[in-house]
């Protein structure tokens, strides 16, 4: 399935750093798709369920308990049944 864009949502990472989640990919394991401003600019990623980001830092890393990203975490589950 390819990656569906949703609405800029802007969230911080457990490090602090700003980040925008801008899509959904529900067949892949990593399925919250967007990007976290680093020192050296933003750059593009993917979180799993628990927000641990693909390829990342622990402070790439979004606190899976936040409103704004257990209600995509929600939704992806509401696509795949």
């Amino acid at each position: 399935m390819p990656k569906i864009l949703i609405e800029p949502i802007s969230i911080k990472t457990k490090g602090g750093l700003d980040a925008e989640i801008n899509g959904i990919d529900p067949s892949d394991n990593d399925c919250v798709c967007g990007r976290v401003k680093t020192v050296s600019g933003w750059q593009d990623g993917c979180w799993n369920k628990t927000g641990i980001m693909r390829g990342g830092v622990v402070d790439t890393n979004i606190n899976f308990q936040e409103a704004e990203f257990n209600e995509i975490v929600r939704l992806i589950e509401d696509i795949k049944n």
